[in-house]
C-alpha cells in the first residue's frame, strides 16, 4: 500500500466512523477507552486474522486516535 493509498483509506474510514458514531466520546476518559478498544481489536487481529483484517483495525486505531487529537471529545 502507498503512502497516498494509505491515506485515501484513512480518510474513508474517518468518515465511516464519525457516520457510525457521531459522538466519539464525552471526556477525554471515554475517549482513552475508545483508543484502548481499538488496541484491543488490532491486537487480536494481529494475532489470528488477515492482514486485511489488520489494516482495517489498524485504521480503525488511527481513526480514535485523530478524533482524539482534534478534541472532538471536547466540543460537546
Amino acid at each position: 500500500m502507498t503512502v497516498e493509498q494509505a491515506m485515501s483509506a484513512f480518510f474513508v474510514r474517518l468518515g465511516e466512523a464519525k457516520q457510525k458514531h457521531p459522538v466519539f466520546a464525552r471526556d477525554k476518559y471515554e475517549a482513552f477507552e475508545v483508543i484502548e478498544d481499538e488496541v484491543r481489536e488490532l491486537r487480536q487481529a494481529i494475532a489470528c486474522e488477515s492482514r486485511q483484517r489488520q489494516i482495517d483495525e489498524a485504521l480503525d486505531v488511527a481513526a480514535t486516535c485523530f478524533r482524539f487529537i482534534t478534541g472532538e471529545h471536547e466540543h460537546l
